[in-house]
This record gives C-alpha cells, sequence and structure tokens, in this order.
C-alpha cells in the first residue's frame, strides 16, 4: 500500500505543478495582464522608498513628539540602522522563500507587513516602540518584495524585459524624488490638521463641561 500511495501523491504533484505552469504560461501571454502586474509592483516599490524619505523628512517632529521620553538625535539614528540591519540580514531569506512559495504571495504579505508596521509607527509613544515598528518589522516587510517581484517581472516579460525591469526601477528614484520634495509639507500639513482637531475637540470638551456644571448649579 506505501509504494502505491507515494506513487498516488507524485502523480498528484505533478498534475499540480503541471497546471500551476500552464495557468502561467497563459498569463505570461495575456499583454494586459502583465503590465497591470507590473504596474502593481512599481506602485508598492514607489512607496517603500517614499516612506523611507517621509520618515526622514519627518525626525524633527518625532524628535518633538517623543522629547518627554529622551529621544535624542542618536538614537533617531539609530532606528534608520535597526531599518537597514533588519533589511539586509533577512533579504537572502527572503529570497529564499520566494523560491519555496508563491511569488505574488510573499509580495502581498510584505507588503501587508510594512504598511501596517509604518501606520503604526505614528502611534509609536516610545523610542522602543519606533525601533520595533519602523526598525525591525519595517525592514523585514521590506525586503520581502524586491526579490520576489523581480522574478515575477522577468518569468511574464520575457520580450519586454529590459522595458519592464527599467520601469520598476524608476519608481525607486521616483519615490526618493517626489518625496523629498513633498515630504516636509506633507509631515507638516498632517501635523497641523491633527493639531486643530485635538485643539477644537479639547475646546468642544471645556464646553460641555462648563455648560453641564452651569446646568447642574440651576
Amino acid at each position: 500500500m506505501a509504494p502505491i500511495l507515494a506513487a498516488k501523491k507524485c502523480l498528484l504533484g505533478v498534475r499540480m505543478k503541471k497546471a500551476i505552469s500552464s495557468r502561467s504560461l497563459a498569463r505570461s501571454n495575456d499583454k494586459r495582464y502583465k503590465w497591470v502586474m507590473l504596474g502593481l509592483l512599481a506602485v508598492t516599490y514607489f512607496l517603500m522608498h517614499a516612506s523611507r524619505q517621509v520618515f526622514n523628512a519627518s525626525l524633527p517632529q518625532i524628535k518633538v513628539d517623543l522629547a518627554g521620553h529622551g529621544a535624542t538625535d542618536a538614537q533617531l539614528g539609530l532606528s534608520r540602522t535597526i531599518f537597514l540591519f533588519a533589511y539586509g540580514c533577512m533579504v537572502p531569506f527572503a529570497g529564499i522563500a520566494a523560491d519555496f512559495f508563491r511569488r505574488k504571495w510573499v509580495i502581498v504579505l510584505g507588503t501587508l507587513f510594512f504598511s501596517t508596521s509604518v501606520f503604526f509607527t505614528g502611534f509609536a509613544d516610545s523610542m522602543l516602540m519606533l525601533f520595533i515598528m519602523y526598525g525591525f518589522m519595517n525592514g523585514i516587510g521590506q525586503c520581502m518584495i524586491p526579490g520576489a517581484a523581480s522574478s515575477l517581472i522577468a518569468q511574464y516579460h520575457t520580450e519586454t524585459r529590459s522595458t519592464a525591469l527599467s520601469i520598476y526601477q524608476s519608481a525607486l528614484y521616483v519615490g526618493v524624488l517626489v518625496s523629498s520634495v513633498a515630504g516636509r509639507q506633507l509631515v507638516v500639513g498632517l501635523a497641523n490638521l491633527v493639531l486643530g482637531v485635538w485643539r477644537r475637540g479639547r475646546r468642544m470638551g471645556v464646553r460641555a463641561c462648563r455648560g453641564s456644571a452651569q446646568h447642574s448649579r440651576a
């Protein structure tokens, strides 16, 4: 029985591989699919590098917000060092994962991971949380994307591979340029917006408390 079961499993694995390869071949022949895929990957790559530049532009504001926790320039610089360390150490393992698992799911997981970590970086109330969210988790999430994305582009763009890789790579420089120019203004604008909303809410709360106090006295 054991040899028969082993043969059935082997046959099932061969059929699954053939089905996956046939679907991949069909998609590679679909011109619209491969260009849409390239656009999504380029947007993801753009957001990766834009988030790094916006973080650099936000460091003075972050230092002000975390001043009560003893944030120094050296500690803020350490957060970027932790990010680069996590990215550099984990990128080989991300490449191995892309070879063993579906590459699109590796990219999706990495995108969700780094997006969530960048989001919660905005709620960091201590340097430790900043180190974990922006430095460690963000580095792990971002390192999962470039290798798998380049492999997918090379697979689906057989005749237009150089053009596709050039477009994908240009997203890096566009992200750096746009975020460097607009990042500081964006951070200041969002900070003023949040501060204005907080001040309005505080005034409304004070007025409500005064009104309730006057009503209770009457």
